[in-house]
């Protein structure tokens, strides 16, 4: 259904998505969404692959992964720089106990088998929490 007014085409759309989202429809097809998702799980996959490539690219060119603007020494420009980090800290405070927790038990789990605490491998004989590769980054920092 061609729309010449603007807003009438986003009216139609925006209707057009909430109905297929409330009926557990892809928005792209009609094929029934993954769950939790608005998306089949064909539309999820070339979703997700199209975000790498692009961000790849981003990365490559050392432009803001969410505005393409120049990155300042990442993947983020100043401003997004900012708000990520924002939004990490109020991440972190909110659920620190549970962070606190969840990393305890991952830690408890891999002194129990024997794996390096921050890259998982297997410990040889004489390792005792990291293996020799983490130990050298840990003590290059």
């Amino acid at each position: 259904m061609p729309y010449k007014d603007k807003e009438k085409k986003r009216e139609h759309n925006r209707r057009l998505y909430a109905s297929h989202k409330e009926l557990g429809i892809c928005i792209k097809c009609k094929s029934p969404a993954a769950e939790g998702h608005t998306k089949c799980q064909k539309h999820l996959l070339n979703h997700n692959m199209y975000t790498r490539r692009n961000r790849q690219k981003h990365r490559e060119l050392g432009l803001c992964q969410k505005c393409s603007s120049p990155a300042v020494g990442g993947v983020y420009c100043a401003e997004h720089w900012y708000l990520h980090q924002r939004k990490m800290r109020e991440y972190c405070n909110r659920n620190s106990e549970v962070l606190k927790n969840k990393n305890y038990e991952r830690y408890k789990r891999m002194m129990e088998e024997g794996r390096c605490r921050d890259c998982g491998v297997k410990l040889i004989e004489g390792e005792w929490i990291m293996c020799m590769g983490c130990r050298c980054l840990h003590y290059e920092r």
